[in-house]
This record gives structure tokens, sequence and C-alpha cells, in this order.
């Protein structure tokens, strides 16, 4: 009695493959919750009864994470992300990457104040004083606005004053054959003298002179 047995051998089978997961993301394999890159093995049966062996390589996807500075001038805006921002501060924005996963932008953003800055000037009458583009000889409150190294305003406010000239008129009489001294003169003839000199903020103080001569009374 003869009896012929065809045996044949089944493979197993071996399957690899790939993932990746975003960075505190998971991927599940088997039975296990994977959160850790690595290579990874299960084992399952064909229905033949033979292994089934499936490795993993599996990657973790690091989230991108940039910081930026940015200064603007106070009362301009920045846009970031889907804000238009206008306080100093610290800002995030969190986007997409290709694969899938975070991408963190920070932002410091911060905010130059406008400098102001007020100065008083005085000026004698006929004077001037250059102030931004202008030369200025009427008292008033002038400002000038210019740039600074960032850019933003710079705001200088001038109260500019004017000294009047100061005017003063006197009279004096000498006698016949006196003299009066008026402004290092010697003074012996009637008339109207002027003499100009200068004040404590360096402008002029004009004196007028009326001087009068008595004549001597001659009786016979």
């Amino acid at each position: 009695s003869i009896t012929v047995l065809n045996l044949t051998i089944e493979d197993y089978i071996r399957d690899t493959i790939s993932e990746s997961i975003c960075h505190g993301g998971s991927f599940d394999f088997g039975n296990k919750t994977l959160t850790v890159a690595g290579t990874y093995s299960d084992t399952t049966q064909t229905s033949a009864g033979c292994d089934s062996i499936t490795v993993l390589n599996l990657t973790i996807e690091d989230y991108i994470r940039d910081t930026i500075s940015k200064s603007i001038c106070q009362g301009a805006s920045f846009d970031f992300g889907n804000k238009t921002l206008t306080v100093a501060g610290t800002y995030s924005d969190t986007t997409q990457t290709s694969a899938g996963c975070d991408s963190i932008t920070v932002l410091n953003l911060n905010v130059n104040e406008i400098l102001r800055d007020t100065i008083s000037k005085s000026i004698c009458h006929g004077a001037s004083f250059d102030f931004g583009n202008k030369t200025l000889t009427v008292a008033g409150t002038y400002s000038d606005t210019t740039q600074t190294s960032a850019g933003c305003d710079s705001i200088t406010v001038l109260n500019l004053n004017v000294n009047e000239i100061l005017r003063d008129t006197i009279s004096k009489s000498i006698c016949q054959g006196a003299s009066f001294d008026f402004g290092g003169k010697a003074l012996t003839v009637a008339g109207t003298y002027s003499d100009t000199t200068k004040t404590s903020a360096g402008c002029d103080s004009i004196t007028v002179l009326n001087l009068t001569i008595e004549d001597y009374i001659r009786d016979t």
C-alpha cells in the first residue's frame, strides 16, 4: 500500500513599514500605543497558521519652533497670524507643517514711544532763531518732527520768547556853564541824546535824554 505525500513549506510573511508621527502624538501598532521613535515588530498568524512578521520603523517629527523680534513705532501696527498687534508683548502663532505637525512662531514685539522734548528760547527784538527748517522772529509755540534711528517720530516743541527793546526817556536841566554826564560824555549843549546799553539778556536798552540849559538870571 503506497502513500505519496506532497509536502510544501509555507514561508513566513515579512513586511516592513515606515510611519511618522508628530511630536506629542502616538501610533497604535499591534497591541501597543507608541510615542517614541524606533523599530518595532509584531507577529501574527496567517490563515495557514504561519508567522506573519511586520516591522515598523517609527519616526517622530519634531514641532518647529521659531522666535522673532520686531519693533514698531507708537501708533503703528504689526500683522501676526490673524491678528493686528499694537501693544508690546510676547505672542505665539501655531501653523501646520507639510507633515501636519505644529510649527510654533513666537513673536517678541516692542513698541517704540514717540520722543517728545520741550525747549524754551529767548531772542532780542529784531533777531531770529532757526528751528527745523524755519527762521523764526515772532514769539510763539512751534513744533518740529524728525525721525529717530528706529524711524519713529521725535517731536520737539519750542516756546520762543522775544525780548522787546527797552526804551526810557529822561529829561534833565543844567545851568549854563555846567555839564551833564550821559553815556560816557560830558554834555554842555541842550538837545536830545540817546545811549544804548545791553540788558542782562543781551538785548538793547535805549535811554533818550532831553537836556535843557537853564540861562543864568542876570539882574541890573
